[in-house]
């Protein structure tokens, strides 16, 4: 893969991504020492990427956007604006730590989320489980995926939309920071940003397979934003971080104005409400209840964290978690909405959309 660039005095250079990660001094992962099942999951994580970059970059005009696997064990993913250049990338943690707590097994008992529904939607759920050339699995990783990228691809929308000349970066992990509210706003907004994607992708899988009905439209929303819950439960909670079973989840300790992140749990309610929002305009037909959609894809993380934490309180700590703090976090989510919509960067990003 090259890049076309050009020096001060117009020329064009051609690099290639190695030699831009080799001159920005990054140690980038060499997939190709590995074999076997890890060597599928780091090529099928760094396909995925870079097909999702090859169809977003050139639409949203910001060529070239280099894509890396950095050489770290943490569980992290970033984007970083850095001499002109335009970089994505996430470390070797993350493919291999999704990649394992998304196993087929988990999701076998997902069918059972048919009976928190009406008849359409259980029609929907078991439409899916039959389908030979469907996995649970693999949809609700691809959903993690495609989340994870447009989060990321947001934040170099909003570091193109900065005009000065200064480096940007911004990632994933919620290390402990000195508050920053424009980074909450960026983050919110990434969010928000990404969340939409997947209900458009959930679309995408719908049309793929040749399901039809809303029910198994439901059902594939349902499970979309129930990976959502699950990747931030995982971050919340410390889970992706741990190589040794039994795991032992440590919540984040509930915040408002504090690091660079949002609480996990105030993001949580971000993505709901940008899924709530998103159907009800985009897929009225659908008749989307909040209710609804909240039953289901918080039980579907339920089902899942039963099976990866047999030993644990699961509903406790969900509910706990992402309930405890319902109108504090609410009333965040409110402040960090009208704060985007009064911020240049958005507006700007908001008015190329239009």
């Amino acid at each position: 893969m090259f890049s076309l660039l050009t020096n001060s005095n117009g020329d064009t250079l051609i690099k290639s991504k190695n030699e831009i990660i080799e001159e920005l001094g990054w140690n980038t992962l060499n997939i190709n020492e590995y074999e076997g099942k890890n060597f599928e999951v780091y090529k099928y994580f760094e396909s995925e990427f870079e097909k999702l970059i090859s169809t977003n970059a050139e639409l949203y005009g910001i060529e070239p956007v280099i894509f890396y696997i950095d050489n770290s064990t943490i569980c992290n993913a970033f984007a970083t604006k850095r001499n002109g250049y335009n970089i994505m990338g996430i470390t070797k943690g993350y493919p291999i730590l999704f990649g394992d707590k998304f196993k087929e097994d988990f999701f076998d008992s997902l069918i059972f989320a048919a009976f928190l529904n009406n008849e359409s939607v259980s029609d929907g759920f078991a439409s899916l489980y039959k389908n030979e050339n469907f996995s649970f699995s693999k949809f609700m990783l691809d959903c993690s995926i495609h989340f994870t990228f447009h989060h990321e691809f947001r934040h170099l929308l909003q570091f193109n939309v900065i005009k000065d000349k200064t480096d940007n970066h911004l990632a994933e992990n919620c290390f402990e920071r000195p508050f920053d509210l424009k980074k909450h706003i960026l983050e919110y907004d990434a969010d928000k940003s990404a969340a939409n994607k997947v209900v458009l992708y959930a679309a995408s899988v719908l049309r793929k397979f040749g399901f039809r009905t809303d029910g198994e439209f439901l059902a594939l929303i349902y499970c979309a934003l129930g990976s959502l819950f699950i990747t931030r439960v995982l971050f919340n909670y410390g889970l992706v971080g741990q190589w040794q079973e039994p795991l032992k989840p440590n919540p984040m300790k509930f915040y408002t104005k504090k690091n660079w992140h949002p609480h996990p749990a105030i993001r949580a309610l971000n993505l709901l409400d940008s899924f709530n929002v998103f159907i009800s305009d985009g897929y009225p037909h659908l008749k989307i209840e909040t209710q609804k959609l909240i039953t289901n894809s918080m039980g579907i993380t339920k089902l899942y964290l039963d099976k990866l934490l047999p030993n644990v309180d699961t509903a406790g700590l969900i509910f706990g978690d992402m309930f405890s703090e319902i109108e504090k976090s609410n009333e965040y989510n409110n402040y960090l909405h009208n704060e985007a919509l009064s911020d240049p960067i958005i507006q700007k990003l908001i008015d190329k959309s239009l």
